[in-house]
This record gives C-alpha cells, structure tokens and sequence, in this order.
C-alpha cells in the first residue's frame, strides 16, 4: 500500500488487504443500556472494560490504546482504580470525545464532566510502527512520569486490534512491550477466526484482519509476552452448537432457556473459553520480554528521542 486508506468501516466493494486502518468504534454500552437496546455485545463489552479497570493497581498509570470515546475512564474512575495518570491514543482524534471534558456515559448537556479525579492525556496517531516514540513526546512534560520514568503499570488495548492489518497489529504488540512497566499488564482483546478461516473473512465489517489464536499467541510470544490467562468474552449460539462438548451443551442450553440471550453469553463465554468468538488476554512481560528491556534501557521522558520516533 502506498498511501494509507483510513475509512470508518469496511464496505460492499472494498478490499480488506488495502485499508490501513478502521476507526468504527464499538458500541457504547451505557447508551445501550440506557435505550433498554442492549445485547450480549454491550455486556461483554461492560465487563471487559470492568476488568481492564481492576488491572490497575493503586495510583498505577495506564496506556488505553485505540481509546476512542474513552469508556474505560469511568471504569477506573467509579471501581476505585483511579490511576496517577491516563494515557489515551487514538488515530482518530474526533472519537476521543474525553479530552474535551466530555463524559462518555452522558448524551447532550449531561455530557461534560470535570471531576475524574486524575490527569488525562491524549495522544493523536496510530498504536503501530514508532508508537513508543509518539507516547515519550506526549507524556514527557507531565509530572506523573517525572520520577519513575515512562513504564506504564497497565496497557489495554481493547477491541482495537482486528482494526488493523496482520503487520502493524504485530508491531502494535512489540511497541506495547516497550512501553510496559517490568512487573505490568496488558489487557488484550480481539475475536478469534478459526483455524480453517482466512483472517479477512471477519465475523463484523469493522474489522481489517481477526487473527486465529494460533498465530495470536505467536505474535505475542515474538513481541515478549506471556500469556497469563484467558477469559472468553462472548460467543455465538450457532458456534456454541458446533464446538461445545455434549455435556457442556446440555449446560448451555439449560442456561438459554432460563436466563436472558444478551447476558447468558457472555456468561457461556466465560465458564467454556474453547468456545468463545472474542476473547481476553492478561499478559505480562515473558522472560525474553524482560531480558529485552532491560538491555534496551529507553531514555526517560524528555530525553534522546528522535531515534524512537
């Protein structure tokens, strides 16, 4: 490709392979909620931006790539997680509503909100090939990384991945690693596309590539991640009938013909990850991941940067 196709999402007659990026963004759940519209995505989305929050240790500084409106900021803010900064990168600028003021929960006059209790920095560009260098240029006069230099204690990067191409989503991984704290967490998600499925083929238009997890958990291991653990976020029942033991099967059918369609998957997603359609990723640094850090020594904030840009 040589110029950057950047579109909202993919339509009838593009081809996947020549757009760089998407920047549809997921739905906002509290709005849904709100409209009484919800469906298992805005549930699986509530509690996966839930616990992204509860990663985030006391005073503990967070990286949110591919932000957007920024729904994980009153996540952090109302389940006592308040960081000692937060971080947001988007590519698209006008999404990131948050760095106006803007509450994401609220629609119209309710919609500004000023007392979030910790610093806010929004960074434009992409979470690709020289994102470390972009992130140590915006933080680098902000006195929460005065002291402790540019680590972040938690990444997440949440339902942004499959936006991209195959390559730039490995060199989103790589630049992440360089940007976390030695005893810190991202928190990843992205759907999965079966083994015998070609990455393009994805489940919504939003979505460039959704890798197989095989080639997933490759590329987090080449980046120097460790997988901590899984949590499945949502599923299917079409993919439920085609992938759950019978045993299993018998359960999740008891539970569909008892509860709710929108909050028993995601339920199902999490108690039989094997079947889920989008998953979540804890990862910390591997041993390899920590050799090369430490070795790379990154200049602090404000320091020799050009060479990362």
């Amino acid at each position: 490709m040589t110029e950057k196709k950047i579109v909202l999402r993919v339509e009838k007659d593009d081809d996947r392979r020549e757009i760089y990026a998407t920047t549809y963004q997921m739905r906002n759940p509290f709005h849904q909620f709100a409209d009484g519209v919800a469906t298992e995505l805005d549930v699986f989305n509530y509690f996966s931006l839930s616990r992204a929050a509860d990663l985030c240790p006391k005073a503990g500084r967070v990286l949110d790539l591919c932000c957007g409106r920024g729904l994980l900021i009153p996540f952090l803010r109302y389940r006592n997680r308040q960081p000692s900064a937060y971080v947001g990168v988007d590519l698209q600028p006008k999404n990131a509503i948050w760095k106006e003021g803007r509450d994401p929960r609220r629609r119209g006059k309710e919609m500004m909100h000023d007392n979030w209790l910790f610093p806010r920095i929004f960074i434009e560009g992409s979470v690709g090939a020289g994102l470390t260098g972009r992130v140590l240029e915006g933080i680098k006069d902000e006195e929460a990384f005065q002291k402790k230099g540019f680590a972040f204690d938690l990444i997440v990067f949440t339902s942004s991945i499959e936006h991209m191409q195959p390559e730039a989503q490995r060199e989103a991984l790589i630049e992440a690693s360089r940007l976390i704290n030695l005893k810190g967490r991202m928190y990843l998600t992205c759907p999965i596309t079966p083994e015998d499925r070609d990455g393009y083929d994805c489940q919504y238009a939003a979505h460039i590539y959704e890798p197989k997890e095989t080639e997933l958990k490759l590329w987090l291991a080449a980046a120097g991640w460790e997988i901590e653990s899984e949590i499945g976020l949502v599923t299917k029942i079409k993919h439920l009938k085609n992938t759950l033991r019978p045993y299993d099967l018998g359960v999740a059918r008891d539970a569909l013909a008892f509860g709710p369609r929108e909050q028993i998957l995601p339920i199902l997603a999490m108690m039989y990850p094997y079947a889920a359609t989008e998953k979540a990723y804890i990862c910390k640094l591997s041993t390899v991941g920590k050799k090369k850090a430490i070795k790379a020594k990154p200049p602090a904030p404000g320091g020799l940067l050009e060479g990362l840009k």
